[in-house]
C-alpha cells in the first residue's frame, strides 16, 4: 500500500487551514485522552468548542450536524452565510446547523438519504464521516485499487472502501486491533484525531501521518534530506522509466561515476501526474535500490492507467552533496486490456429467492464487452446455477436483472448465506475481475407488523394493523393480540386472533379492543403474525391510556 500514498497525495487539492499552535486548550476533561494532543490542535484553531461547563465529553458519539460544522472549519473555510445556505433538505430548513450542512451539500461533500432526508441529528458512523472527511479535505478517491484493508472486517469493495483505503494509506485512521467497526458510531475524539491527522499530511504535504511526524522531528535534517548544495563534480544518475502493465511504472537509473567527495547514501525521486505545477520526493537508500534493482529490475511503483507521469532523480553523497537531477523521464500509461468488474445490488429477496441486479462495467478493456458470466452454488442442496449470456444477443444495454430460486429448510433456524459471482469478457477474450456478492439468507419467521394508534375513547382503543412486508417461509396465516392493564382489571377481549383473510379483507386491518376497557386507565397492547408454516414473528408493543370521563 506505501507504493501508492505518494500518487494518492499527488492529486491533492490543499484547502487553507488555520495556524498550529499546540497551547493548551483549556477543556476540563481531555488530560491524558488518548486524543489530547489533536483536540487540543482543533480547539486551539477555532475548528472545535467545548461545551458550556468547559468540557469537551471526547468519547460520546457525535451526530451529523455536528460533525458538518466541525469538518467545513476543519477545511479552512469562515462561517457560512445563514442567509445563503438553508432549506438544502425536507429536514434542514433554518436550525443552527442548516449553514454547515447547505453548505457541505452545495461543495457536493453529502448528497443525504434515500428518500432525500439528511438527518442531522442522527450519530454517524465511522465510514460515514470519513467519507463526508475525505470530501471535505479535497482528497483524491480511487476506486480501482485491489488491495486489502488492514482491518478484517473491512472491505474495500464496498460503498466506503475508496474512502476507507485512502484513508488507510494516508495513516488518518489510526484504531489499533484487528477490526475497525465500520458501522459503529463515531465519537467525537475519534472524528478530532481524524481531522488533526489529514490537515497535518495537507500542511506538511506528506504522504502518510509518519511523514508529518518526521517534519515535525527536531532532527528532522537527519531523517529528510532537504536541498543539499549541489556539487559540480557530481554526475546525476541516468534515468529510464518503461511500462508493461497498465498499473505499473518500473524505474530505473545509472549510478552517477562521480559521487563528490564521499561515497552515495541515497537517491531522491521527484515525480508528478499529468499538469501538476509540483514534484514530489521519495527518498531510497543505496542499500534499498541495489536490492530492487538485482531482484525486480528497479523501483516499481503502482499507479493509475492511461494517465501520464513524470519522473526524475538525484543522488546525494554521505555528506549531503547532491547531484543534479537527471533528464526527466515522461511515460503515458495504458489502458487495461481487461474490461472492468460489473456491479452487484440487490433488488429484492425472499425466504426461497432473490432478485439482483447486474450493471456492465463501463470500461470494456481493449474491445466491446461480449459475454456475462454468473456463477451461484445453493448451499442448501449444493446444485449450481449459472453459465454465460451474450450481451449483444440479449440486447443487454446497461444492466441485467436474474432472480434465483432456492430450496433453504424451513425448520432451520439460521439460514446460509448465499454466495453469487459475475464476470464479463470482451470480443479480444480479455476476462474481467471477477466481482462477488454475498447476501444473508432470510429468517423463517416473519417480521413485526406495523401498528399506530387510530382511535381513542373512555372504554375502548382502536388501531390500524399492517401486515409485515416479509412473512418468512410462507404466507401470513394469522394475527394475534393480547392487552395487559396498569389497574390490573383485565378487559373481557384480553386476547385474541384473526384469519388472515377475515382480518384483511372484512376488517381492512381495523382492530378495536373495546366496549370493555375502563376510562382514564394504560392498556399494553402487544401484536404479532404466525404464517403457514407455523413461524411467529416478533412482537410490537403499544402502551395507550384510555379518555377520562
Amino acid at each position: 500500500m506505501k507504493k501508492i500514498i505518494g500518487m494518492l497525495f499527488a492529486g491533492l487539492f490543499v484547502f487553507q487551514i488555520a495556524g498550529t499552535s499546540f497551547a493548551a486548550a483549556g477543556l476540563s476533561d481531555i488530560a491524558g485522552h488518548k486524543y489530547q494532543t489533536a483536540i487540543e490542535y482543533l480547539y486551539k484553531n477555532k475548528i472545535i468548542s467545548g461545551y458550556s461547563d468547559g468540557t469537551f465529553k471526547a468519547d460520546i458519539k457525535i451526530n451529523r450536524a455536528e460533525l458538518l460544522k466541525i469538518l467545513v472549519g476543519g477545511a479552512g473555510f469562515t462561517d457560512p452565510d445563514a442567509a445563503k445556505y438553508k432549506n438544502c433538505f425536507p429536514d434542514v430548513k433554518t436550525q443552527w446547523y442548516a449553514k454547515y450542512v447547505c453548505f457541505a451539500k452545495e461543495k457536493n461533500w453529502v448528497k443525504g438519504y434515500e428518500g432525500g432526508l439528511f438527518k442531522p441529528e442522527q450519530p454517524s458512523t465511522k465510514v460515514e464521516a470519513i467519507k463526508m472527511l475525505m470530501h471535505s479535505q479535497g482528497f483524491p478517491i480511487t476506486d480501482k485499487t485491489t488491495a486489502q484493508s488492514i482491518y478484517s472486517d473491512v472491505d474495500f469493495k464496498q460503498w466506503f472502501g475508496p474512502y476507507m483505503f485512502v484513508a488507510e494509506a494516508m495513516q488518518i485512521v489510526d484504531i489499533a486491533g484487528a477490526k475497525y467497526g465500520p458501522m459503529d458510531f463515531i465519537t467525537r475524539g475519534e472524528i478530532s484525531n481524524n481531522i488533526y491527522r489529514a490537515m497535518l499530511i495537507i500542511k506538511y504535504k506528506v504522504g502518510n501521518f509518519d511523514e508529518v511526524l518526521i517534519e515535525m522531528s527536531p532532527d528532522k535534517e537527519m531523517e529528510v534530506i532537504k536541498d543539499p548544495v549541489v556539487n559540480q563534480q557530481f554526475d546525476a544518475p541516468v534515468l529510464t522509466a518503461s511500462s508493461s502493465n497498465p498499473s505499473m511504472v518500473l524505474l530505473k537509473w545509472t549510478a552517477p561515476a562521480k559521487t563528490g567527495d564521499s561515497a552515495l547514501k541515497s537517491y531522491v525521486l521527484d515525480y508528478k501526474v499529468d499538469n501538476d505545477i509540483d514534484y514530489k520526493s521519495t527518498n531510497y537508500a543505496v542499500e534499498f535500490y541495489d536490492a530492487k534493482v538485482k531482484t525486480d529490475g528497479g523501483i516499481i511503483l503502482t499507479v493509475a492507467p492511461a494517465t501520464m507521469y513524470h519522473f526524475k532523480v538525484k543522488a546525494v553523497n554521505v555528506n549531503g552533496q547532491s547531484s543534479a537531477y537527471s533528464s526527466v523521464g515522461t511515460i503515458t500509461t495504458a489502458q487495461p486490456l481487461e474490461p472492468g468488474a460489473p456491479t452487484v445490488e440487490k433488488v429484492s429477496q425472499t425466504f426461497s429467492s432473490i432478485t439482483l441486479k447486474v450493471s456492465l462495467p463501463k470500461y470494456t478493456g481493449d474491445s466491446a464487452l461480449d459475454a456475462l458470466y454468473d456463477s451461484f452454488i445453493d448451499p442448501n442442496d449444493g446444485f449450481g446455477q449459472g453459465g454465460f449470456m451474450s450481451i449483444a444477443g440479449n440486447n443487454i444495454v446497461d444492466s441485467w436483472t436474474v432472480k434465483y430460486n432456492f430450496s433453504p429448510n424451513k425448520d432451520s433456524l439460521e439460514q446460509p448465506n448465499y454466495e453469487f459471482s459475475f464476470w464479463v469478457n470482451n470480443k479480444n477474450g480479455k476476462v474481467g475481475e471477477k466481482v462477488v456478492a454475498k447476501f444473508a439468507g432470510l429468517s423463517t419467521n416473519p417480521d413485526r407488523p406495523t401498528v399506530t394508534t387510530a382511535a381513542i375513547a373512555k372504554n375502548s382503543i382502536g388501531f390500524n394493523v399492517k401486515k409485515p412486508d416479509y412473512t418468512g417461509s410462507m404466507p401470513i396465516e394469522m394475527y394475534y393480540y393480547t392487552v395487559d392493564s396498569s389497574s390490573g382489571e383485565m378487559p373481557l377481549d384480553k386476547a385474541g386472533s384473526y384469519g388472515v383473510d377475515y382480518f384483511e379483507k372484512d376488517m381492512k386491518g381495523v382492530l378495536t379492543i373495546g366496549n370493555a376497557l375502563l376510562p382514564n386507565t394504560t392498556y399494553t397492547i402487544s401484536f404479532w403474525v404466525k404464517n403457514l408454516n407455523g413461524k411467529h414473528g416478533d412482537k410490537i408493543t403499544k402502551t395507550v391510556t384510555t379518555a377520562a370521563n
